[in-house]
C-alpha cells in the first residue's frame, strides 16, 4: 500500500517492527551489500513449501539478543532488516534484477511469522520466522495490494477485487470474486477485518472468507485503514478525509485534513496521519493538531517508543512523538524504493 507524488500502486509496500527475543539465526556473512534470490544458500535441509524456495539474508548476528525487529519489503522483492530501531540495517536480501514480478508491496506479521505479498502480473508471497532468512512461494497468485493477521489467519487483498486467505504466507486459498473492485488497504481489529479502496470502505469479514459490503455515503476512495483505541480509521488518499467506526459496519465522518493522505499508524495512544509535508496527530480520529514534516514521508509505524516513517524512495525517519524528526542510515547507498509500514509489538 502507497506513494510520493501521485498514485503509485505498484509501490505498495510496507514496513514491519517485530519484537524478537531470540538470537536471529540461520544467516549468511556479509561480504556484499545483498544477496539476490538466485545467489542465496538455501543451506542442509532447507525445505520448500507449495513451490516455496528458501533464502538466507546476506548478513550475522553476535552478541546480545535483538529487542526488535524491523523489516522492510519493496522493488525486486526488497527485504530490509534492522534490529537497533532503524541505525543500522544489516540484513538484505533482492530478487532477480530486471525482473518485474520481484515485487513485494506489504508486510505483516502474526504469531512470530512474517508475511509479505505483491507481484505486477502476478501474484508473489514470502514468508519468514525471524525476518531474515526467507521462504518465497512461486505458484500463481492474485495480485496482491496488502495483507494483514488476524483470528489465526493471514488475509490479503489486492485488485479486481481479490481476496485470499493463509495460515502460514505460502498457501493461499482464493474468496471468491462477487465483484471487481480495486482494495488496496486491510485493518483487522474488534474480532473483524476491514478492506478499503479506490471506491471507499467496502468490506468486512469475521474469517477472511465471507464478507459483507460497507459502501461509504462520503463518496471518496480511502486508500488506508487502521485500528487503534478501540477503533478503526481510514484516510482518503485525495481530500485527507478521516472516517471513523468503532465496528467496521457504522462509520461517520471526521476531519477533512486538506493534504494528501499518504498513510496511518497508531502508537502510543495517538494516530498519525501522514500527508503532503505535514503530520497530524489525534487521540481519537476527531480532533487533530499538525506540524510540518521535514520531508513528504509515505508510511509510519510505533514500536519500541519510537515512530518510523518512510519518505519515497529509500529514505527512513524516526521521531519519538511523530513530531520531530531525525534522519536514519543517511550517506548509505540508495536501494530499491521502500514504502508502507506496519508495527508488530
Amino acid at each position: 500500500m502507497r506513494r510520493a507524488g501521485g498514485p503509485r500502486p505498484w509501490l505498495a509496500f510496507a514496513l514491519v517492527l517485530a519484537s524478537c527475543n531470540d538470537q536471529i539465526i540461520g544467516a549468511l556473512p556479509l561480504e556484499t551489500t545483498g544477496a539476490t534470490d538466485d545467489e542465496a544458500s538455501t543451506g542442509e535441509g532447507a525445505g520448500t513449501s507449495a513451490g516455496a524456495t528458501t533464502e538466507a539474508a546476506s548478513a550475522t548476528t553476535a552478541g546480545e539478543p535483538a529487542a526488535g525487529v524491523f523489516v522492510a519489503v519493496g522493488e525486486r522483492a526488497r527485504r530490509l532488516t534492522t534490529l537497533d530501531l532503524g541505525e543500522t540495517w544489516p540484513y538484505e536480501q533482492l530478487g532477480l534484477e530486471g525482473d518485474p514480478e520481484q515485487l513485494l508491496r506489504a508486510v505483516t506479521v502474526g504469531e512470530s511469522r512474517v508475511v509479505a505479498v505483491g507481484g505486477l502480473d502476478f501474484g508473489r508471497s514470502a514468508a519468514s520466522d525471524d525476518g531474515v532468512s526467507w521462504e518465497v512461494a512461486e505458484d500463481a497468485l492474485p495480485v496482491l495490494q496488502d495483507v494483514v493477521y488476524g483470528n489465526g489467519t493471514f488475509v490479503a487483498v489486492g485488485v479486481d477485487g481479490r481476496r485470499a486467505r493463509s495460515t502460514d504466507g505460502l498457501v493461499w486459498e482464493e474468496v471468491p470474486v462477487d465483484e471487481l473492485d480495486f482494495f488496496v488497504s486491510i485493518a483487522f481489529g474488534a474480532g473483524v477485518f476491514v478492506t478499503t479502496g479506490y471506491n471507499g470502505v467496502r468490506l468486512r469479514s469475521v474469517d477472511g472468507w465471507t464478507w459483507t459490503d460497507r459502501v461509504l455515503e462520503f463518496g471518496e476512495g480511502y486508500t488506508d485503514v487502521v485500528h487503534g483505541n478501540g477503533r478503526f480509521l481510514a484516510i482518503s488518499r485525495d481530500s485527507g478525509r478521516v472516517v471513523v467506526s468503532e465496528d467496521g459496519a457504522e462509520w461517520s465522518s471526521g476531519a477533512a485534513l486538506g493534504t494528501l493522505g499518504k498513510g496511518l499508524c497508531f502508537g502510543d495512544g495517538v494516530f498519525l496521519a501522514l500527508g503532503e509535508g505535514v503530520a497530524h496527530r489525534s487521540p481519537d480520529g476527531l480532533e487533530w493538531t499538525s506540524a510540518a514534516a521535514p520531508v513528504e514521508l509515505e508510511r509510519c509505524a510505533y514500536g519500541e517508543g519510537r515512530f518510523l516513517a518512510l519518505a519515497y524512495p529509500d529514505a527512513r525517519w524516526r521521531s519519538l512523538d511523530g513530531v520531530a524528526w531525525e534522519p536514519l542510515d543517511e550517506g548509505a547507498a540508495q536501494g530499491p524504493a521502500l514504502g508502507d509500514i506496519a508495527f508488530v509489538p
